[in-house]
């Protein structure tokens, strides 16, 4: 269960961040999708040897299952915000924060949940 909160908290993170800064979400998204690429497998020998036979390693794949699929909803979630909205609240002296939080959560509740459902599948 760890893992599955860790995964899905920094995915949730790094897709906002990826979101509000779009120079960086053009470098990294490519980046995520070739690191998808790689078997668990592959992973999980590294991971032992490095962590040994305990929690960890177990933890980090985990989280890394899960992290791709709320990346890549949370992406698409907040890439389908009404930007006409976003003008308006900022034209009407809305923070970035108070904007964020009022107007682009709501579309992303429906990307979000999904993520978490599909995510908690392929484990």
């Amino acid at each position: 269960m760890a893992g599955y909160l860790v995964g899905a908290a920094v995915g949730v993170l790094l897709a906002v961040v990826m979101s509000q800064l779009p120079g960086l979400g053009r470098l990294l998204y490519p980046a995520l999708v070739t690191s998808q690429t790689i078997p668990i497998v592959g992973i999980a020998a590294p991971l032992v040897i490095i962590f040994g036979f305990g929690m960890t390693p177990k933890l980090i794949i985990v989280a890394w299952i899960v992290f791709f699929p709320v990346v890549v909803n949370m992406m698409d979630g907040l890439a389908h915000i009404d930007r006409d909205q976003i003008n308006l609240a900022r034209l009407l002296g809305a923070t970035r924060l108070r904007t964020f939080s009022t107007y682009a959560c709501q579309p992303v509740w429906d990307s979000f949940f999904p993520a978490l459902r599909s995510a908690l599948l392929t484990l």
